[in-house]
Protein backbone atom coordinates (compact mmCIF):
# COMPACT_ATOMS: atom_id res chain seq x y z
CA UNK A 1 0.00 0.00 0.00
CA UNK A 2 1.27 3.48 -0.83
CA UNK A 3 1.18 5.69 2.26
CA UNK A 4 2.83 8.74 0.62
CA UNK A 5 -0.35 10.77 1.07
CA UNK A 6 -0.13 10.28 4.82
CA UNK A 7 3.39 11.70 5.00
CA UNK A 8 4.98 10.66 8.26
CA UNK A 9 1.78 10.63 10.33
CA UNK A 10 1.80 6.85 10.76
CA UNK A 11 5.33 6.78 12.21
CA UNK A 12 5.69 7.17 15.98
CA UNK A 13 7.61 10.20 17.22
CA UNK A 14 10.14 7.95 18.97
CA UNK A 15 11.05 6.34 15.63
CA UNK A 16 11.55 9.70 13.96
CA UNK A 17 13.74 10.82 16.86
CA UNK A 18 15.76 7.61 16.60
CA UNK A 19 16.30 8.19 12.89
CA UNK A 20 17.31 11.82 13.35
CA UNK A 21 19.71 10.83 16.13
CA UNK A 22 21.32 8.23 13.84
CA UNK A 23 21.65 10.84 11.09
CA UNK A 24 23.34 13.28 13.50
CA UNK A 25 25.75 10.50 14.51
CA UNK A 26 26.49 9.79 10.84
CA UNK A 27 25.26 6.20 11.18
CA UNK A 28 22.98 6.37 8.13
CA UNK A 29 24.03 6.09 4.47
CA UNK A 30 22.44 8.35 1.87
CA UNK A 31 20.32 8.62 -0.16
CA UNK A 32 17.76 7.04 2.16
CA UNK A 33 15.79 3.98 1.09
CA UNK A 34 13.54 1.38 2.71
CA UNK A 35 16.28 -1.27 2.94
CA UNK A 36 18.36 1.11 5.08
CA UNK A 37 15.42 1.52 7.46
CA UNK A 38 14.89 -2.26 7.61
CA UNK A 39 18.58 -2.81 8.37
CA UNK A 40 18.27 -0.32 11.24
CA UNK A 41 15.26 -2.24 12.61
CA UNK A 42 12.91 0.61 11.73
CA UNK A 43 10.23 -1.44 9.99
CA UNK A 44 7.49 1.16 10.49
CA UNK A 45 9.64 3.81 8.81
CA UNK A 46 10.41 1.36 6.00
CA UNK A 47 6.74 0.65 5.34
CA UNK A 48 5.24 4.11 5.99
CA UNK A 49 8.11 6.50 5.34
CA UNK A 50 8.35 6.38 1.56
CA UNK A 51 8.40 10.19 1.53
CA UNK A 52 11.91 9.98 3.06
CA UNK A 53 13.27 7.68 0.37
CA UNK A 54 15.75 9.33 -1.96
CA UNK A 55 16.53 12.20 0.40
CA UNK A 56 20.10 13.28 1.03
CA UNK A 57 21.36 14.12 4.52
CA UNK A 58 20.46 17.81 4.42
CA UNK A 59 16.91 17.17 3.21
CA UNK A 60 16.33 14.34 5.68
CA UNK A 61 17.48 16.52 8.59
CA UNK A 62 15.19 19.34 7.45
CA UNK A 63 12.13 17.12 7.07
CA UNK A 64 12.62 15.26 10.35
CA UNK A 65 13.38 18.42 12.31
CA UNK A 66 10.27 20.11 10.92
CA UNK A 67 7.99 17.17 11.63
CA UNK A 68 9.33 16.71 15.15
CA UNK A 69 9.04 20.42 15.92
CA UNK A 70 5.44 20.42 14.73
CA UNK A 71 4.58 17.36 16.80
CA UNK A 72 6.24 18.74 19.93
CA UNK A 73 4.43 22.03 19.44
CA UNK A 74 1.07 20.23 19.30
CA UNK A 75 1.89 18.06 22.30
CA UNK A 76 2.80 21.13 24.33
CA UNK A 77 -0.28 23.09 23.28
Amino acid sequence: MNDAGLGLTEIPTRDLKKLLRAIHRQQVPFPLNSSIFMTMGMNRVATSGSILCGLDERAARAVLTSVLAERLNHEGA
